[in-house]
């Protein structure tokens, strides 16, 4: 396996750090409040994951009839 050498000049790497400069942005103008509504999100996600989960431990478990 040969090793890849890239060189990533300025022409391919200023686009990519202006769109996360403009994310970052936007973020920043939002303020608190959509960082913790973003963190609300994805807790809230992981939450309906886990209690999936859980959810199908319990259906496992009980007895049927």
């Amino acid at each position: 396996m040969t090793p890849l050498f890239a060189y990533f000049g300025p022409e391919t790497v200023l686009p990519a750090t202006s769109i996360i400069a403009t994310i970052l942005g936007v973020v920043l103008m939002m303020g608190k409040n959509s960082i913790r509504w973003c963190i609300g999100l994805v807790k809230s996600a992981a939450g309906a994951v886990v209690g999936r989960k859980d959810e199908a431990k319990a259906a496992e478990e009980a007895p049927a009839g």
